[in-house]
């Protein structure tokens, strides 16, 4: 969620009031991953979550010397993850920072999403999710994502009837082959006299 050169940086200066002031991208990413697997502690066995931490050598220190007893059974911690594998082949639903190229990502493999945005394009990347139906969003995330609050939203926007899926997998279709259809538009404009290109 926070690459290496954003991990000491403030984000609060940068997230037009979405964090508050003196956040660091590492205090962001380890106050999603508390409430992550605090979360997922109360969720249990019917559900999976791999999260996905970077290679920052700090990363989990928030979990002190027992890292194993702090970790749920039905969390997998990786340093990286093949995030549009993961999408394509295994997730329900995707806790995401919102940023552009994972929305995208997201939709185009019909899962939706809960966004918790940090910074720069995120926040209102976060209110189209929501207002689209393609999910959840928790704006000003520092104060309004709680372990509790996390739970009901990967229970809402995973449910089998969910709207949220229903949007999504409607946005999946609508995306699907777009790249043949550019292709196709282009020849046609090509083929067209006087044409430039």
């Amino acid at each position: 969620m926070a690459v290496s050169s954003r991990w000491d940086m403030d984000l609060g200066l940068q997230s037009g009031g979405n964090l508050p002031k003196g956040t660091t991208g590492k205090a962001f990413c380890q106050h999603v991953w508390k409430a992550l697997l605090a979360a997922m502690r109360d969720l249990g066995d019917g559900y999976h979550c791999v999260l996905g931490v970077g290679a920052q050598a700090d990363a989990l220190d928030f979990l002190g010397a027992e890292v194993e007893g702090d970790v749920p059974g039905n969390v997998s911690i990786r340093s990286c993850i093949q995030q549009v594998e993961m999408l394509n082949s295994y997730a329900d639903v995707f806790v995401s920072h919102a940023g552009f190229n994972s929305m995208q990502e997201s939709l185009m493999a019909g899962v939706p999403l809960i966004a918790v945005p940090q910074a720069m394009d995120q926040p209102e990347n976060a209110r189209k999710i929501e207002v689209s139906g393609w999910g959840r969003a928790f704006l000003e995330p520092m104060t309004t994502l709680t372990p509790a609050a996390l739970a009901a939203a990967v229970r809402e926007v995973s449910a089998d009837a969910s709207p949220y899926l229903a949007e999504v997998s409607r946005v999946k279709g609508q995306l699907q082959g777009g790249h043949q259809r550019a292709a196709d538009r282009l020849l046609q404009l090509a083929a067209k006299p006087g044409a430039r290109l």
